[in-house]
């Protein structure tokens, strides 16, 4: 039966299958899942939603330990998780303002290179640092800013949202502060060698030709070659941005490079710019919805890791996306598609 309630209503074991709002309003990365978590509840609860879809078919009965957690929840136990609307509204804000200045940064500093001067790699250091700190007051807020790209505006909110991603994913996975700086700043400036692109090739709103294929297989070495024109430029930046379109099966651009030749970082890269690419609503384009891209992500074997893949899609909260032989990791097979523009020609 599926039924509509208020957030305060809501408790765990239900299953919700929408929300009734914008979504901006609600603070999850997917919009049907079993309602587990104290500290969901406690964030859907204090959200903006109007209301919420369940279906009581697919709800679970709730355990005794999960009815404590719900009491630690309504009590505000769970401290961390008991965020008030004027919070919220503050962090969101907060989001806002950091995309803005973000914008305004990567503005200047494609503009530098496209005018053939050095990127300064303290300008990309403080724009995540921004980035960063966003993230620790909302760690969705803004990435979900990004989501929805015009065609004016989407090299810039791509560089936002995979900076944002590949450090999101690199918290996860334990990195330290400096570490977390550096693949910040790698995201940030992937894609520059997309300066060198004409517009009428990088918006192009049909597929591109083999020759317009071949051209944009030049950014990753272009960008490199305008990055390490700076001498303080990190060399992990100068491997993201040449190596992110890498194969782990040998058939990548633009050095053929595979398996372990592939850097840790440059592979965390080239999952980060697949999956903003495929989630992003364009006008051109229709998005995939997270979990859709992260199944599709799997199937492309001998393309991305899929140990790195998988731990991925737990940092996003996709458990159920990752395939049971990718539970644990294996050897990747024979490679099913192409990545010519970060978005896969299927």
């Amino acid at each position: 039966m599926i039924r509509q309630i208020s957030p305060h209503d809501a408790r765990l074991g239900m299953y919700i299958v929408g929300f009734d709002g914008s979504w901006t309003d609600h603070p999850f990365w997917k919009t049907q899942f079993l309602l587990t978590k104290p500290r969901d509840l406690a964030r859907l609860q204090a959200s903006r939603v109007a209301s919420v879809i369940i279906d009581d078919s697919r709800s679970t009965p709730v355990r005794p330990s999960a009815v404590d957690g719900q009491k630690a929840a309504a009590t505000g136990a769970d401290a961390p998780s008991k965020l008030t609307l004027s919070q919220l509204t503050f962090q969101q804000r907060r989001a806002e303002r950091t995309l803005r200045n973000c914008k305004q940064a990567m503005s200047r500093l494609m503009g530098d290179a496209r005018m053939g001067r050095k990127v300064d790699p303290h300008v990309a250091l403080s724009v995540t640092k921004e980035i960063i700190a966003s993230l620790n007051s909302n760690p969705t807020a803004l990435i979900g800013l990004t989501r929805i790209k015009s065609t004016d505006s989407y090299t810039f909110l791509h560089s936002i949202a995979v900076s944002a991603l590949m450090v999101r994913f690199g918290r996860h996975l334990g990195m330290d502060e400096g570490e977390l700086h550096l693949i910040g700043m790698a995201g940030l400036v992937h894609d520059v060698g997309k300066v060198a692109i004409p517009s009428s090739i990088l918006l192009k709103p049909s597929g591109l030709t083999e020759a317009e294929m071949d051209l944009i297989r030049t950014h990753p070495e272009e960008g490199c070659r305008i990055l390490s024109a700076h001498p303080d430029m990190p060399e992990l930046v100068l491997d993201v941005c040449r190596h992110h379109h890498e194969r782990l099966d040998g058939t990548g651009y633009p050095d053929g490079l595979a398996g372990e030749e592939i850097s840790h970082h440059a592979r965390i890269a080239a999952i980060c710019d697949i999956y903003d690419a495929v989630t992003s609503v364009r006008p051109y384009r229709k998005a995939w919805h997270a979990d859709e891209a992260l199944s599709r992500m799997f199937q492309w074997r001998g393309h991305l890791d899929p140990a790195l893949l998988a731990e991925f899609a737990r940092c996003l909260g996709y458990d159920e996306a990752i395939p049971p032989e990718f539970r644990e990791a294996g050897e990747p097979n024979a490679a099913q598609a192409v990545n010519g523009y970060s978005d896969p020609r299927l």
